[in-house]
């Protein structure tokens, strides 16, 4: 009776040994975000669209915030991540003296330093 129970274990453990080497694994890249600390802050932008009205809040179509024309430059202040909004995708805070200062960020680009963002305008970005 031991010797049977024991040739059951030792086929079932194989058997999953078996099975689970043989399955495809998909693995999922992990993607990290830049982090502020580290990097020096979040970077300059250049409005790359005629004009907007900024938003006061990320995510929301409601425009009550500042006026940018293209080739506005400012230091972003902050990132946020908006799902499940009318406006949902990757939002950034410009430094600008307005209370609402939220842009998306297909309306911009990007730059690490202040020099960058400049000399990027002067090429005509």
């Amino acid at each position: 009776m031991y010797r049977h129970a024991l040739l059951i274990m030792t086929m079932l453990t194989i058997f999953s040994i078996i099975l689970g080497g043989c399955t495809q694994k998909v693995s999922e890249p992990l993607v990290f975000e830049e982090t502020p600390i580290i990097s020096g802050g979040l970077g300059w932008a250049i409005v790359t669209i005629a004009y907007s009205r900024l938003s006061d809040e990320p995510g929301s179509s409601k425009q009550d915030g500042a006026i940018v024309r293209r080739g506005d430059i400012a230091r972003v202040l902050a990132r946020k991540r908006m799902f499940g909004t009318k406006e949902p995708g990757l939002w950034y805070r410009l430094g600008l003296d307005h209370a609402g200062s939220w842009i998306r960020e297909d309306s911009m680009l990007l730059f690490n330093t202040e020099a960058e963002a400049i000399k990027a305008k002067e090429a005509g970005f």
